[in-house]
């Protein structure tokens, strides 16, 4: 699971007003004047058990690795952990998960310009075998001016990379998906969680068509999935009932294996059933 935030599911899933909202901002902040659209109220919980107890949760949908901001010792093998320790006895280079690339947690959007209060240099990623960060959250042109400003040098950074795994991109467009696939990054989609905020999600086909690999990850238990069975589930409806069934079942199932491994620079030791690497494989009855 190349996508959670473990610190945030003990919340209940989020009780969505009547209008969607444009950019993860407004439901972070709220939209001034629109009582249809409030802040999303949310608590963040480092306490071990929770973060535990949310590990196995996905444990028993499958799930043997995650990238989820926050972690806890033993159950998962935690991919992004400031120790490597929490991996496992993995042993891979951690997963350099951006929350806010652009500096903007105080909610600063820009149409235009590149202004932010502090983007990610490329300098800061070169350490980095798999760069994680959340770009484009949101269906307006505040949205799409992040991914401008993550991916030209001309006013930004260029940090589409191929060791990058973009988060969302729910507002590119046919050229910017020609370009993550010209620059061999991941898109990381969660299909429920965006629907839920923002009624739209990704283009996958338009991904697929240009090229770009495709992983699959959850998100949150707010505004997305318990865990990658659940958000299987929504993708295959999704794609079924939005794609025309543009994905067959093996498609939607490497994106959270290989394609997820590939995303993580973990391919070498999971991610496939393969003599040689690491044998991570949950059986249930």
């Amino acid at each position: 699971n190349p996508h959670d935030h473990l610190g945030y599911n003990k919340l209940a899933p989020a009780a969505h007003p009547t209008n969607r909202y444009d950019h993860r901002h407004e439901w972070r902040l709220g939209v001034m004047g629109d009582p249809n659209r409030p802040a999303i109220p949310y608590t963040r919980s480092t306490k071990i058990e929770t973060l535990q107890y949310s590990e196995l949760r996905h444990l028993m949908s499958g799930t043997t690795s995650i990238v989820s901001a926050d972690d806890a010792t033993g159950v998962l093998r935690n991919l992004d952990a400031t120790t490597t320790a929490r991996q496992e006895g993995l042993n891979q280079t951690v997963v350099n998960f951006d929350t806010f690339p652009l500096g903007d947690t105080q909610g600063e959007r820009l149409t235009s310009g590149c202004g932010y209060p502090g983007i990610t240099t490329l300098q800061s990623i070169v350490n980095s075998d798999s760069y994680e960060p959340h770009i484009s959250e949101g269906i307006n042109a505040e949205a799409r001016n992040e991914f401008l400003c993550t991916s030209q040098n001309t006013q930004g950074q260029n940090l589409l990379q191929d060791k990058t795994a973009l988060i969302h991109g729910i507002a590119l467009g046919p050229t910017d998906a020609c370009y993550v696939a010209q620059r061999r990054s991941t898109l990381i989609w969660s299909p429920r969680s965006n629907v839920a905020l923002y009624g739209h999600t990704a283009q996958l086909p338009m991904f697929d068509r240009a090229g770009a690999l495709i992983a699959l990850g959850t998100d949150w238990v707010p505004t997305g999935s318990m865990n990658l069975l659940r958000e299987l589930a929504c993708a295959d409806e999704y794609n079924r009932t939005r794609y025309d069934g543009y994905f067959s079942a093996e498609a939607l199932w490497r994106m959270v294996t290989i394609n997820a491994a590939i995303a993580t620079a973990t391919n070498e030791v999971i991610g496939q059933i393969v003599p040689g690497l690491v044998a991570d494989i949950s059986i249930y009855q």
